[in-house]
């Protein structure tokens, strides 16, 4: 079995680091897995090559020139010019099937999909693959993705690749003109995710699969919470909170509800507690008194948010929109209770009064009770630690989600060669 993965970047940003991590799951199941990437950071990994090359300054600027005249036309994805060398790319003539990942971002030649010629798996990240032009509509209370785009609230939403001229309508027409002409298996990794394909006129017709985000639970492992706050030199003798998200003042990450909530629960808990965080931006104590702030920074190795999760006594995040939340997983690997929002992907991940505490989507008073209910009771955060854990590596630990996978390809595989 011969797979090959195509992403924008290999292990950095969550979607990415899902990707990779069923990569090498694949690998340590037997099978012969690649990727395809426009970032690497995996530099030393053969398996892994990078389209479009940016060795010197000409293609670094020939391909800067391309995404802002992109940009500037709302030709989103439409000019790049490295289409051929995807097509005739060894790994993809060699591949039986071929896992798309995230595909926006300025590396992949949209028009190139359907002339891949393989069977194709697509792990919904985000929701870019059903609308015209964004990755998570109803940050923006539009559901315009459902009748064909056009007039888009949204066109900035992301200023990674924001488009000047609102040509969402076409990119949307476009995309059903080339999904049309596909064979698509599409893997949603929560029931949320599933149902918004189900209801996209792009993708609905295509077969879908629920397969969840995988980990390594070797690595995300519950630790010694002493030795942990040791390694971090943080005291033992207060609560920690731990927040992590890669953009921590990031609206759909819901910092402004989250600050509320963390407001509410310091006026109700008496006893000293520190405000662990991890990920880009910074929070002042200006803007949340009475806690004791500590800041990681952006953290992109497993091993060292193992740490992390490790030294704290909750996890808490205000998450508005996720696909699935892989923070969440990751924190009930390492036998650490989640406060969230009841809302989106979240809902499949935290399992409310058995591993965390799901708060009504918005209520700050609630999510604060949940904040307020863990930290004082420390025997229902040793129970839900258990069963985090025990959850864990049932329904998320890396191989099982490989065996998963290695079967869907080798359905898929076999259908096409009989065929």
């Amino acid at each position: 079995m011969n797979v090959l993965h195509i992403s924008a970047t290999d292990n950095l940003g969550g979607a990415a680091r899902a990707a990779f991590r069923i990569h090498t799951g694949l690998q340590d199941l037997g099978v012969t897995s690649r990727m395809l990437v426009g970032v690497k950071g995996e530099k030393d990994r053969e398996e892994i090559d990078v389209i479009p090359r940016a060795d010197t300054f000409l293609r670094r600027f020939g391909t800067r020139l391309i995404r802002r005249v992109e940009q500037a036309t709302g030709l989103e994805y439409q000019l790049l010019p490295w289409a051929k060398a995807f097509a005739e790319h060894r790994f993809v003539r060699e591949a039986d099937v071929i896992h798309l990942h995230n595909l926006h971002g300025g590396f992949f030649p949209m028009r190139v999909l359907d002339r891949l010629g393989k069977k194709m798996v697509w792990s919904v990240h985000d929701l870019w693959p059903i609308t015209g032009h964004c990755y998570f509509p109803g940050m923006a209370g539009c559901d315009r993705w459902k009748t064909g785009c056009g007039s888009c609230p949204a066109l900035r939403q992301d200023d990674y690749y924001p488009l000047a001229i609102d040509t969402t309508r076409w990119l949307w027409k476009k995309k059903k003109a080339l999904y049309d002409r596909c064979d698509i298996t599409v893997a949603a990794q929560s029931r949320w995710t599933q149902g918004e394909v189900a209801k996209s006129p792009l993708l609905s017709r295509f077969r879908s699969v629920l397969i969840p985000y995988a980990l390594n639970t070797d690595v995300f492992r519950p630790v010694d919470k002493a030795a942990a706050r040791r390694a971090l030199n943080l005291p033992v003798d207060k609560k920690v909170i731990f927040f992590s998200a890669v953009a921590l003042n990031s609206p759909r990450k819901g910092w402004e509800y989250l600050r509320e909530a963390l407001l509410l629960a310091r006026h109700r808990y008496e006893g000293p507690i520190i405000l662990l965080t991890a990920g880009r931006d910074t929070i002042g104590q200006d803007v949340l008194g009475g806690y004791e702030i500590r800041q990681a920074g952006f953290i992109s190795d497993d091993r060292a948010m193992a740490q992390l999760y490790s030294a704290a006594d909750i996890f808490v995040n205000a998450s508005q929109m996720e696909t699935f939340g892989q923070v969440y997983s990751e924190a009930m690997a390492c036998g650490l209770p989640q406060v969230a929002f009841d809302n989106t992907g979240i809902s499949d991940v935290v399992r409310h009064h058995e591993t965390g505490y799901l708060a009504r989507n918005k209520d700050v008073a609630d999510l604060a009770e949940g904040i307020v209910q863990l930290l004082r009771d420390d025997d229902l955060r040793a129970r839900m630690s258990k069963d985090g854990r025990r959850i864990a590596e049932a329904e998320y630990a890396l191989p099982v989600q490989a065996a998963r996978f290695r079967e869907l390809y080798a359905e898929l595989a076999g259908a096409g060669a009989a065929r």
